[in-house]
């Protein structure tokens, strides 16, 4: 009896290069807020690295989405399993920097990567999931900047809930750092996007590093916008 062989699994060494990145742009962060004064951190070259270094989140999290991106219709029908059992261990070593006698919820950086994959897994494994994503990114975007300024004086009574504090972003919430609006809207860009640039790719592989160019100008572009 033979069996057929299962798909390589997709692996793009780009990712690894943003991964590399948002490492030492976390890193310099880090440092920066350390070991800088406040009025340092607000000038000249350090003061800049420190203020790149603040990326470094959204950068895991759009690598996040864009691991899942790339491979996306390829093994959707595949089991979850994995992904539910790295998203527990990022779960644990997340609850392992705030967990304390006084502290019993929380959501930090790692916490939030392994709700990113399970959302962009999830939404993978959709039959139309390039539409659920867009929808899902645009949902969020308008939660945090259109819903809940517009809520207006309805507000405060709304955000009594810590949930709804949680979903809307506007407000903050004790224990959480990063709330689902509008940070869960960088996987979700990062999933479509990399989905973008597979498809680009398999059209034509000559045109890789065009591809890689392009994206590289526009996050330059984006990012001197930001400054």
């Amino acid at each position: 009896m033979t069996t057929s062989a299962s798909p390589p699994r997709a692996h793009w060494l780009e990712l690894d290069v943003l991964r590399m990145l948002a490492v030492a742009l976390m890193v310099a962060n880090h440092a920066g807020v350390a070991w800088l004064s406040p009025e340092a951190r607000s000038r000249g070259i350090s003061g800049a690295l420190t203020f790149a270094g603040s990326f470094a989140p959204v950068l895991f999290f759009c690598v996040t989405g864009m691991g899942r991106g790339i491979r996306a219709g390829a093994d959707s029908a595949g089991s979850g399993w994995a992904t539910w059992r790295k998203a527990g261990l990022l779960a644990l070593a997340d609850a392992a920097m705030w967990l304390s006698p006084t502290r019993w919820l929380g959501l930090d950086f790692l916490g939030f990567i392994a709700l990113s994959s399970l959302v962009v897994d999830g939404i993978a494994r959709r039959l139309r999931w390039r539409a659920l994503a867009s929808l899902a990114l645009l949902g969020c975007l308008a939660l945090r900047f259109g819903v809940g300024p517009a809520l207006g004086s309805h507000l405060p009574v709304l955000l009594e809930s810590a949930i709804v504090r949680f979903v809307l972003g506007v407000e903050g919430v004790a224990g959480v750092s990063y709330p689902l609006s509008p940070w869960l809207a960088f996987p979700l860009l990062g999933m479509l996007a990399a989905r973008f640039a597979a498809g680009r790719l398999a059209s034509s592989a000559a045109s890789r590093p065009r591809l890689v160019a392009g994206c590289a100008v526009a996050a330059l572009g984006l990012g001197f916008a930001c400054v």
